[in-house]
């Protein structure tokens, strides 16, 4: 700094008069009033809207909604404005529609409506833009007439960004009675710059946690493609849908189990029908998905059949998974499932089938069997997960139809001598599911009706616990004896 006053030719004298931490405060002093000059007027820019007169702005908010959102809104109570976290206008209380048509039926009661706007002209309310729409902690009550309203908006309108949090979605039926039908974490509903538009929910559906993302390129209206993903089972689910003048096709493709599963489904009227594409190179033997749902009132009867899986996950994740929600099913979900799991991997089971009735919040088995290779099957019957002292059981009657006697002696290695006119065997079989062994007790050989008293004999004995095959068998000999 003093080379270039010397270089200017000021005299020493007020060189040596010069005070510089004068002139840097002073220079200091100058920004700071020019970033509270400017933060300020930033400020008071931002908060312009809240000056407005609101008595007419509800009309251009309808106008603004018809055109960026294709949703009528109506009724509006209590405007307000505020710039934080970014600058937005509040309605209280307001009805919404997705069909532009007067309809009374169509309007949907919200509260706590957050306008976003982008900060061009805040100071003209004529010329605002609207950014997005926020909605936070609200109830939904929903009738057919609102799915057939959304169905149409998702497929033919465009629309700015819609954003749906923490929320609850109910279901009014014909009789006005009302169910749960799901909650919802997040809801993004919009169109990117590439014309693709998505519909993106994080929720939870009967009790499971899922999450739903549809998709559609804007500029090929007739196709358009949704995934699914579920939580406790893990199930992923594909679809693609076409849509023509003259019939709605949807393939799917679904990962349950690890098997993967093609289907085509129609829509007939309340009534949907699903089945497993034939042929498919990519679809293992003896694997298949088929069935129905009906709508009003709400029922599904399906038949899954999967192959080559372990006994033991069946046991241990499957079923245990079932029975911990037992009680907690939502009222409205029922039907009727049966899993028919072929060639299990097994040297001793053939297959296995569970039929399970969901009804009045409870998971039910009937007409369940397990057959053993070339020696009979085996039904049960009250299945039952029991904790003693942090130990987890499966307990279950079951009754051994035998169709092959000689068989069944020979793989389980009874000498001849202790041979009876065998029929069928009674027993209660547990397994725990802690330390992966499983017991058996109160067997019983015949039934009395059928066989004399000394083909009858009841063994009360204590359990007898094993963990393989042969231990099984080394137990079922003694019996014999």
């Amino acid at each position: 700094m003093k080379k270039i006053l010397s270089k200017i030719n000021i005299p020493n004298q007020i060189f040596a008069e010069l005070d510089f931490s004068k002139f840097i405060k002073y220079h200091y002093f100058k920004l700071i009033v020019i970033f509270i000059i400017t933060f300020f007027s930033f400020i008071i820019y931002l908060s312009l809207p809240a000056f407005f007169n609101y008595e007419n702005f509800d009309k251009y908010i309808e106008n603004k909604f018809n055109k960026d959102f294709k949703i009528s809104i109506k009724n509006i109570k209590g405007i307000s404005y505020s710039f934080i976290p970014s600058p937005h206008f509040i309605i209280e209380e307001s009805y919404l529609s997705l069909n532009l048509k007067e309809n009374q039926k169509n309007l949907l009661n919200v509260k706590n409506l957050k306008i976003y706007i982008h900060l061009k002209n805040l100071f003209n309310k004529k010329t605002i833009s609207i950014k997005k729409i926020v909605l936070r902690n609200n109830n939904f009550y929903l009738q057919n007439i609102h799915f057939k309203d959304f169905t149409e908006h998702l497929s033919y309108n465009n629309n700015k960004p819609i954003h749906i949090y923490n929320s609850k979605f109910f279901y009014v039926d014909k009789n006005k009675k009302i169910s749960s039908i799901s909650q919802i974490k997040e809801l993004n509903y919009f169109i990117d710059k590439k014309k693709q538009k998505y519909l993106n929910i994080k929720g939870k559906l009967f009790d499971s946690n899922f999450k739903y993302l549809w998709k559609k390129d804007q500029l090929k209206s007739n196709i358009s493609y949704s995934t699914i993903n579920l939580k406790n089972p893990n199930i992923k689910i594909f679809n693609e849908h076409k849509k023509t003048n003259d019939k709605d096709e949807t393939f799917s493709k679904v990962n349950f189990l690890n098997n993967k599963i093609k289907l085509n489904f129609l829509k007939e009227k309340n009534k949907i029908i699903f089945k497993t594409v034939k042929n498919n190179i990519d679809l293992p033997d003896k694997i298949g998905l088929s069935g129905n749902v009906d709508l009003q009132p709400f029922f599904f009867s399906t038949i899954i059949v999967l192959s080559k899986s372990k006994i033991n996950f069946i046991l241990d994740k499957l079923l245990y998974y079932l029975f911990t929600y037992n009680n907690l099913i939502n009222p409205n979900f029922n039907g009727k499932l049966s899993l028919n799991f072929l060639d299990l991997n097994s040297k001793l089971f053939q297959d296995l089938i569970l039929n399970f009735e969901f009804s009045e919040k409870k998971i039910k088995i009937f007409s369940s069997n397990l057959s053993l290779k070339k020696i009979g099957k085996i039904y049960f019957s009250d299945i039952n997960y029991i904790d003693i002292d942090g130990e987890i059981l499966l307990e279950t009657k079951m009754k051994l139809d035998i169709s092959d006697q000689k068989e069944f002696y020979r793989r389980f290695q009874i000498s001849k001598k202790n041979r009876i006119i065998l029929k069928t065997i009674h027993f209660v079989l547990k397994k725990n599911i802690t330390d992966n062994y499983y017991s058996i007790s109160n067997v019983s050989f015949n039934d009395k009706n059928n066989t004399s008293l000394d083909d009858s004999e009841i063994y009360e004995k204590e359990e007898k616990k094993f963990n393989n095959i042969h231990q099984l068998t080394k137990i079922i000999r003694d019996e014999f004896k």
